[in-house]
């Protein structure tokens, strides 16, 4: 027969486990009611309305974007690489006495391709290499255009890619737009909701589409440069004219 002594610890541990597990199952049972007295409620649902919005603002661009290139052939690839070298080295010796800054002239591309001939007998041969080497230039003095570019294709390009004028700080413009954009929506807003004889109780969603600069271009492409780097006329008349910087939103109400 067990010694009482044993005994009554050993139905202590008995007793505190079953109250633990009757505690547990007690409260199970009670967040199962909890989340029962949810099931068959839905999303409580939102009439919801969008307007969108435009704003356009115009600008005068300060600031001119071209890309300048030297572009040769030659038998020999070392004699064609240097001339390229010694060319488009001029043409940066002349931005920067120019007052182009270092900073505002990029190398945007440099390549070396084989030339082939085809004989008659449809055999291919080497017949040289042609070198490729154009460089991006900011032009802040923006009525210095002209003159920049005529004194480039003298210094040794042979193409002038398309100009781009830009607003070089365009950011509070870009806000301009934005308001204006906000605005127009908040507009058809009060007018459409006066006219469907609704409320209009708080704004739930905001979204922008668009916040860009538009661009004005001046197509002054290499069939302008003839011979060697010799413009047809002077110093080119270059028009700036004005950007414009849009932007686009859509805000969505809640009514009632």
């Amino acid at each position: 027969m067990m010694n009482n002594k044993f005994l009554n610890p050993l139905l202590i541990v008995v007793i505190v486990f079953m109250v633990s597990l009757i505690i547990l199952v007690n409260v199970q049972i009670f967040n199962g009611v909890k989340e029962g007295s949810y099931i068959g409620k839905g999303y409580e649902f939102q009439n919801i309305i969008s307007f969108s919005g435009e704003g356009e603002v115009y600008v005068k661009p300060d600031m001119g974007l071209v890309t300048l290139s030297v572009v040769n052939e030659d038998k020999d690839v070392s004699s064609a690489t240097e001339e390229n070298t010694k060319r488009v080295n001029n043409i940066i010796l002349f931005l920067k006495n120019n007052n182009v800054e270092e900073k505002d002239i990029k190398t945007t591309d440099f390549s070396i391709s084989p030339r082939y001939d085809y004989l008659d007998s449809g055999k291919r041969v080497l017949a040289g290499y042609q070198i490729n080497q154009s460089v991006e230039v900011k032009i802040r003095d923006i009525g210095n255009v002209g003159t920049i570019l005529e004194g480039a294709v003298t210094a040794g390009a042979n193409q002038v890619g398309s100009i781009n004028f830009v607003v070089d700080d365009s950011e509070e413009y870009e806000k301009e737009a934005r308001a204006l954009a906000i605005a127009d929506a908040k507009q058809k807003a009060y007018e459409l909701s006066e006219q469907l004889g609704v409320t209009l109780v708080e704004i739930v969603n905001f979204s922008e589409g668009g916040n860009y600069p538009i661009y004005d271009y001046d197509e002054y492409s290499e069939k302008r440069v003839v011979g060697m780097g010799m413009l047809e006329s002077s110093v080119p008349d270059i028009q700036v004219g004005e950007n414009t910087i849009r932007s686009s939103v859509s805000i969505s109400y809640s009514i009632k």
